[in-house]
């Protein structure tokens, strides 16, 4: 993915609250656009970004 936006943020953020019920979310290939969004949001301390 080359964008996300505040949306996109909450819907992992979703995603990763329903998984750890269930099993494990990894988030690979991150572009470093994103990973700064990710940085600048905080959610990089939260996600298991591999």
């Amino acid at each position: 993915m080359d964008y996300i936006s505040s949306a996109g943020i909450r819907v992992i953020l979703t995603i990763e609250q329903i998984m750890k019920k269930q099993g494990k979310l990894i988030i690979s290939n991150v572009t470093p656009f994103v990973m700064n969004v990710f940085e600048t949001a905080g959610v990089d301390k939260l996600l298991n970004i591999g």
